[in-house]
């Protein structure tokens, strides 16, 4: 399932997202948590008519997700073009046209694609370039180094490993290796 909101969706969270750069590119891994709280304090009461009041099928009803969250922003402007949201219930991932202000969520299909995180490992070694097109950052996909993407994922790797066995937030700056 594909769904475009007029919206962007609701930020990284700075003090749970470990960061590393890859030249043009900056990779963020959060532990996220989305729940019907949350969302209201981003966006306020009326949250799902800013969205719509479209909601994926497996979401009818209350939203309460966590998982793995990936974060691909343009390392110079700061803004984010691509997310992966490996949750459990409704992994998916997003095109994001932050300077139009409007997303794309698309529903990944585990049963097709197996596991969400090598998926979404594989597709920022692979196809990053092209999803930062399809997202209208040329100018950021014309300067991704792959050889630099290839070794900063070394790395984003560990964290997403250990963000999933952490299973909960981390405050960014204690460190993958000093868990709470």
């Amino acid at each position: 399932m594909t769904i475009r909101y007029e919206v962007l969706p609701i930020p990284a969270i700075a003090r749970y997202t470990r960061t590393f750069e890859a030249g043009a590119v900056t990779f963020g891994v959060e532990y996220r948590l989305l729940n019907e709280e949350i969302i209201a304090e981003e966006y306020g009461k009326d949250a799902r008519a800013k969205f719509g009041n479209v909601t994926p099928d497996v979401l009818a009803g209350v939203i309460d997700e966590d998982g793995v969250s990936i974060h691909i922003l343009g390392s110079e402007d700061g803004l984010e073009y691509l997310r992966f949201d490996c949750f459990s219930a409704y992994p998916h991932y997003h095109y994001l046209v932050p300077r139009e202000g409007h997303q794309t969520v698309i529903q990944f299909d585990p049963i097709a694609d197996g596991p969400m995180i090598p998926w979404a490992m594989e597709c920022m070694r692979s196809r990053l370039v092209a999803m930062l097109e399809h997202t209208g950052a040329l100018e950021i996909a014309c300067q991704v180094d792959s050889a630099v993407v290839e070794k900063v994922l070394i790395d984003v790797g560990r964290e997403v490993e250990t963000a999933v066995q952490r299973g909960k937030p981390m405050l960014a700056d204690q460190g993958s290796d000093r868990l709470p």
